[in-house]
């Protein structure tokens, strides 16, 4: 009776399934009244509908598991949509600044699955962290139309803590994988090894200024002319001194070279005996410079120490009146010390009269009658010995 009206020939009955079941129709007609199309006499709910070969709409991914109205709005079948912005817009966390082309970066397995290939699409592989970073934090409000610069100082100025000062070839140093992890090796990578106490020393130490205009000088004097004690007095050549060990340590400097070489007591003295001050040579070379209050002729002999005097030891001294000066030693004279002639102090060279009369006018018996040139009568073996030749 469910299907055959009283008072109705029961061949009358209707045979299409619409014409019993279009109350229980969920479609509400929207997908036409031949209903075996997909549903089966065996249960309601046993379809065998093929959508992608009944639609051309394959249902992939998440797509399997949605409902049709999902899709099919207020039951409507006809011309639904098969690109994804139609269904997704309110899903597009872009905001449309990538356009409607969905598929280009996302599959249908899940929509937070994206088969975007960075590296192909822009020529920027995301690598290390890049790789882990939210899109947003480099393409801000999701606009990825907007060009970016691919430079690492692009996204990183200010996180550089060297403030510009090694230039802006940051992957020269650093890498994607982690920033602190430093590859670049000074030895290697400049004309420069850090050796000695180089390699302990701060980066910006040298370098003070941004690059390229700051790449340091490779000579000691640029570095150090503030800590140069010497004033620029022994040039820029540091190294001829000095090692990289330690400023102080081991300096090798040749005082033979030198105007004034080093020999006898000399050699023991210390430096700073004879240099009062790192400006070396502003020390003196000569010997009453330094002995002056050694000097028990107090200056009657001048200045010229040497002429006596050597560096082995002071009081070993040697001087030949008759070939060092123009005064020769006989006689009398032979034993008379030095100060009986030398009385005055001199400031540099000694300059006696050789006349006999300079120093024994005061012998003179004769007052002067006879000229100033004793030596005409008198000998130096006596003085009072005189011979008569007629002169």
């Amino acid at each position: 009776m469910d299907c055959h009206a009283v008072d109705s020939l029961y061949r009358d009955a209707p045979s299409a399934c619409f014409d019993c079941h279009e109350k229980d129709d969920e479609h509400e007609g929207g997908l036409g009244n031949d209903c075996q199309t997909c549903h089966r006499t065996t249960d309601w709910t046993d379809t065998e509908f093929d959508h992608e070969a009944d639609t051309g709409y394959a249902l992939l991914g998440g797509h399997r598991q949605v409902e049709c109205e999902a899709c099919h709005v207020e039951h409507r079948y006809k011309d639904t949509p098969t690109d994804c912005y139609a269904c997704h817009a309110g899903d597009d966390t872009h905001e449309g600044l990538n356009g409607t082309d969905c598929a280009f970066c996302h599959v249908s397995r899940s929509w937070t699955e994206t088969v975007f290939d960075h590296a192909v699409e822009t020529g920027f592989a995301l690598l290390g962290r890049h790789d882990r970073i939210a899109c947003a934090d480099c393409h801000a409000d999701n606009n990825f139309d907007a060009e970016l610069g691919t430079a690492c100082v692009d996204c990183h100025r200010d996180d550089d803590e060297h403030k510009g000062a090694y230039g802006e070839d940051c992957e020269s140093c650093h890498s994607s994988v982690r920033w602190p992890d430093i590859k670049f090796s000074h030895d290697q990578d400049t004309d420069f090894p850090l050796h000695g106490r180089h390699a302990d020393i701060d980066c910006v130490d040298c370098h003070v200024e941004p690059m390229p205009q700051s790449n340091p000088a490779t000579d000691c004097f640029s570095c150090h002319q503030s800590d140069d004690k010497h004033e620029g007095q022994l040039g820029k050549m540091c190294g001829d001194c000095h090692n990289e060990r330690d400023w102080t340590e081991k300096v090798i400097f040749d005082h033979g070279l030198t105007v004034f070489p080093l020999i006898g007591v000399h050699l023991d003295t210390e430096c700073r005996d004879c240099h009062g001050t790192p400006r070396f040579k502003d020390a003196p070379a000569l010997c009453i410079d330094c002995h002056r209050d050694d000097d028990t002729h107090k200056g009657t002999l001048g200045t010229a120490c040497a002429d006596c005097h050597n560096p082995v030891d002071w009081s070993f001294w040697t001087f030949d009146h008759n070939l060092q000066t123009q005064f020769e030693i006989d006689g009398a004279h032979l034993n008379l010390a030095c100060e009986a002639c030398h009385k005055r102090p001199v400031k540099s060279v000694i300059r006696l009269s050789r006349t006999c009369a300079s120093c024994h006018r005061a012998d003179d018996v004769h007052h002067g009658e006879f000229g100033d040139d004793c030596r005409r009568c008198h000998t130096t073996e006596n003085f009072h010995s005189v011979e008569r030749s007629g002169r």
